[in-house]
């Protein structure tokens, strides 16, 4: 197993939509193709009837800030993205600074604020931890909890 998927917060950089590699090739060559075939001329005739294209620049707008969400790297190895949480993450900061291969080795973890803040959208996080606790970064992934309040 890749230790490096092991985020320094607890979650499992496979599980986070950034780092999504078919979402984001997908998303890519949708792009790509669009700007090919200037779909936007098309979208002047046809925003005539069909009133939905008339926010094909908001569309565009989007893809174009998704795209810099994509993970590159794990966030062990330096800001994932140009635009992601590991930018200015307070917890990969404070691990580090501490000296900590990850918060499961804090024994404030439970109380700390900035996993606290984590939790509201990563509902399992602090499991999370407790289990990379107890089985350690190669054996804790199997019993990991929802990544995001939505997940299933």
């Amino acid at each position: 197993m890749d230790k490096d998927l092991t985020s320094f917060c607890g979650l499992w950089c496979n599980d986070c939509i950034p780092g999504n590699e078919k979402l984001y090739a997908l998303a890519s060559e949708l792009y790509q193709l669009l700007m090919d075939i200037d779909f936007k001329d098309y979208v002047k005739i046809k925003s005539q009837k069909v009133a939905e294209f008339r926010d094909y620049d908001i569309f565009i707008n989007v893809l174009e800030a998704f795209e810099k969400l994509h993970c590159y790297n794990y966030c062990r190895k330096g800001p994932c993205s140009e635009a992601g949480c590991a930018q200015s993450c307070k917890v990969r900061v404070c691990a580090i600074k501490k000296g900590l291969e990850g918060c499961w080795e804090c024994n404030a973890y439970f109380s700390c604020e900035y996993i606290a803040e984590m939790q509201l959208f990563h509902p399992d996080i602090k499991h999370n931890l407790a289990m990379i606790k107890e089985l350690g970064t190669d054996n804790w992934n199997e019993r990991r909890g929802r990544h995001y309040n939505w997940s299933k």
